[in-house]
C-alpha cells in the first residue's frame, strides 16, 4: 500500500481506551491476484485509509489527469517521514507502544525501546539526529529507550552494504552482529537480562 491502513503486524485497532488485535495472515498466489483484480470485494483492501477511492477502479481512472488528484493529497500528507512529523500517523505508534508497555509491565516485566536506523533516517542524518521528535515522545510517556546514535550512520557513510544489504532494505549480516554486540555490552540491558534469569 502507498500509504494509510494498518500496516502493523498484527493490526491494532483503537477505539477509545478498547483496543482490536486482529492477526491477518500474508496473501499470496491466486489469493493476492484475485485481491487486486477484484478490490471492490477486499476485506484486505478495506482496511487502507483511501479505501475506496484508491483502489476501486472506474473509468476515468485511466485518465492522467484524474489519478494525479487523487494521488496529490496523500503525497504532501506522506512527503514528511513518520518520525520527524508530530501528526495522527506517530500517535498511532507511540498508542502501540503505550498498549504493550501497559501489557509487559501487568506481567511484572520491564519494557523498552530499541531505536534502529534505516535508509530513511540515514538520509537524514545530515541534518542532525532524526530521532529527537521520538525520543521526546517516548519520554512524555515513560518508555525507557536504547539508541545507537550516530554509529551505524557513520558505518554507513563510508560503505553503506555493511550496514544494508546492497540492494535492498534489512541490515546486513555486520549490522545484525553489531546490534547483538550493542545488546550484549549495555550495562543496563546486562542487568535486566540477569534480572529476569534470577
Amino acid at each position: 500500500m502507498y500509504t494509510g491502513g494498518l500496516k502493523t503486524k498484527p493490526k491494532f485497532k483503537f477505539n477509545g481506551d478498547n483496543v482490536d488485535i486482529i492477526n491477518q495472515p500474508a496473501i499470496y498466489g491466486d489469493e493476492l491476484k484475485s485481491v487486486f483484480e477484484k478490490p471492490e470485494a477486499s476485506s484486505f483492501f478495506k482496511a487502507e485509509e483511501y479505501y475506496p477511492s484508491l483502489f476501486v477502479h472506474v473509468w476515468h481512472d485511466n485518465l492522467y489527469a484524474v489519478r494525479v488528484m487523487k494521488t496529490l493529497p496523500i503525497w504532501k500528507k506522506t512527503r514528511q517521514p513518520i518520525y520527524t512529523t508530530d501528526d495522527e500517523r506517530l500517535d498511532y505508534c507511540m498508542r502501540i507502544l503505550i498498549h504493550i508497555k501497559n501489557n509487559v509491565e501487568k506481567n511484572g516485566s520491564m519494557f523498552r525501546v530499541l531505536i534502529l536506523d534505516n535508509l530513511n533516517t540515514f538520509k537524514d542524518w545530515p541534518k542532525g539526529d532524526p530521532w529527537h521528535l521520538v525520543y521526546d515522545k517516548l519520554e512524555q510517556q515513560d518508555i525507557d529507550y536504547f539508541t545507537y546514535g550516530d554509529e551505524f550512520y557513520n558505518d554507513f557513510k563510508i560503505n553503506p552494504d555493511t550496514i544494508i544489504n546492497k540492494g535492498l532494505v534489512h541490515y546486513s549480516p555486520n549490522a545484525n552482529r553489531k546490534v547483538a554486540a550493542f545488546l550484549k555490552e549495555t550495562t543496563e540491558i546486562r542487568n535486566l537480562v540477569a534480572g529476569s534469569i534470577e
